[in-house]
């Protein structure tokens, strides 16, 4: 019978022929724009600096393919190679294996930018960083070939339904009253973390609410009259990001930690802020302050 983690092995062991100390360096440093703290920089640029309405479609697709990948990483319950062969570790990675979530989440942020733009520029840019980002997570030995195609099948279907169905949804969802669409952000990603109760999904699930709630409220208060001009997206980017660094390690260091029972709660209530302050504080500031 076929074993494809061994022949995934033989893969990694191929391609990582070709190591060095700068191509390790180099892959980390790739790999790290699949990272959580990449995305809280990427979605606010895109949010403060281009388009309101692009960053929160973005951001919710990105919450809900994070929220499916680890679905399905617990579902497979597929070790790391590093697990079956320690001679392949480059670095360190947590959970399971397949898919990878670092090649479906590159998938559906760069594919997604790529289906906004149509242009032949930014769709050759989006390949060559899913395939880089993908590339890295093989040569550190932290996944599967398998583990990385999977990850971009799903991270594909995922982008063509969220683009063949956001669109209606939020049609349908603006022609009803406000509590419902208060009630449609805050309770749909309750329901879908859920569905896998680990504390991951609720991470996420919450996060989404606060870009949810926020986004909701910046609509209705904020005029969102986006000044292009490149200090001021250099001001705006520099000042929000700023914000959000200290409110999100600020409240991490002053908010009970482990093992305190309080801090599954408290780290909930981080990430909810910090979705809030993306979509909505931030942007008032923003205004207030005429930038």
């Amino acid at each position: 019978m076929f074993d494809w983690t061994t022949w995934g092995l033989d893969i990694i062991h191929q391609i990582q022929l070709i190591r060095s100390p700068f191509l390790d360096f180099l892959m980390k440093l790739i790999t790290i724009m699949g990272n959580e703290g990449f995305y809280l920089i990427a979605l606010p640029i895109l949010f403060w600096c281009w388009d309101r309405e692009i960053g929160v479609r973005l951001g919710v697709l990105l919450l809900l393919s994070a929220l499916l990948n680890l679905d399905l990483k617990h579902f497979f319950h597929l070790p790391r190679p590093f697990i079956k062969d320690p001679t392949v570790q480059v670095m360190m990675a947590y959970d399971y294996s397949f898919p990878s979530g670092h090649a479906q989440v590159a998938m559906v942020f760069w594919g997604f930018i790529a289906y906004l733009k149509k242009k032949i520029l930014y769709t050759a840019a989006a390949v060559f960083m899913i395939l880089i980002v993908g590339f890295s997570r093989i040569y550190l030995g932290v996944h599967y070939p398998m583990d990385v195609l999977g990850g971009w099948g799903i991270g594909l279907i995922t982008l063509l339904l969220f683009i063949a169905f956001e669109k209606k949804i939020v049609s349908m969802l603006m022609k009803q009253p406000l509590y419902a669409r208060y009630l449609f952000v805050v309770f749909v990603p309750l329901i879908l973390a859920a569905l896998y109760p680990h504390v991951q999904a609720w991470v996420i699930a919450v996060t989404m609410i606060g870009l949810g709630i926020g986004y909701l409220l910046n609509r209705r208060f904020l005029t969102d009259p986006l000044n292009r001009s490149f200090k001021y997206i250099a001001l705006r980017f520099l000042l929000g990001i700023f914000v959000v660094l200290v409110v999100f390690a600020g409240l991490r260091s002053i908010l009970p930690a482990e093992p305190s029972p309080f801090y599954p709660a408290c780290r909930l209530f981080r990430y909810f802020l910090t979705g809030l302050f993306i979509s909505f504080i931030i942007p008032c500031f923003f205004e207030r302050l005429k930038i």
